[in-house]
C-alpha cells in the first residue's frame, strides 16, 4: 500500500509541476515567484519528511543507543518550528526532501514489484532525486527558473513536457507491471 501511495505522490509533484510552468507561472509570475519560499504547505511537507527521516534514524538507534530515540522524536517539533522562523524557501527544500525520501524507497520497490521497463523508470526516478537534491541545495534556481520560463514560452513546454512525461513513467509503467503478471 506504501508502494501505491509513493506512486501516486511522485507522479503528482511532477504533474503539478507541468501545471505550474503550463498555465499558472504565465497568468501569475508573482505568485510564482513567491512559491519557493511559501511556508504553510513547506512546513506540512518539511513536517511529513522530518518525522519520516526520524523513523528511519530510531531504526538505526538499536542497543544501547535506544534511549535517544526519544531525543530524535522531540527533534521533530523543534526542527519544524525552527524551519518555519529560520529557513528560508522552505517549500523548496521541503520539496526536494520529499523528492529524495519518496525515490529512494521507490527505487528499491520497483524491483520488489517487477515495473517492466524498471531501468527507464530508475532513470526518471533517479533525475526527479537529482532534482530533490538541487532543491534543497540551491532552491533559489527554483524561482530563477520559474522566472526565465515566465517569459521563455519554448522552455516552458519543454519543462511542461518533461514533467507529463515523468508522470506518465511514474504511474503508467508500474499499472502495465500489474497488466502484465
Amino acid at each position: 500500500m506504501i508502494y501505491y501511495c509513493l506512486l501516486l505522490v511522485l507522479g503528482l509533484i511532477p504533474l503539478l509541476g507541468a501545471f505550474l510552468f503550463a498555465r499558472w507561472n504565465q497568468q501569475k509570475p508573482d505568485h510564482c515567484r513567491r512559491l519557493p519560499r511559501e511556508r504553510t504547505f513547506g512546513t506540512i511537507i518539511g513536517l511529513v519528511c522530518l518525522v519520516w527521516s526520524a523513523w528511519h534514524g530510531c531504526q538505526m538507534l538499536e542497543g544501547g543507543l535506544e534511549k535517544f530515540q526519544v531525543i530524535v522524536w522531540l527533534l521533530v517539533p523543534t526542527g519544524a518550528i525552527a524551519c518555519w522562523f529560520w529557513l528560508d524557501y522552505l517549500l523548496a527544500r521541503s520539496l526536494g526532501g520529499l523528492l529524495i525520501l519518496t525515490v529512494n524507497i521507490l527505487l528499491h520497490e520497483a524491483f520488489v514489484h517487477a515495473v517492466p521497463c524498471r531501468s527507464l523508470f530508475s532513470i526518471f526516478a533517479v533525475l526527479w532525486g537529482v532534482l530533490g537534491m538541487f532543491l534543497l541545495g540551491a532552491p533559489w534556481r527554483w524561482r530563477q527558473l520559474l522566472e526565465t520560463t515566465a517569459k521563455n514560452q519554448k522552455l516552458a513546454r519543454g519543462i511542461t513536457a518533461a514533467c507529463l512525461v515523468s508522470t506518465l513513467i511514474f504511474w503508467g509503467l508500474p499499472c502495465l507491471g500489474g497488466f502484465i503478471h
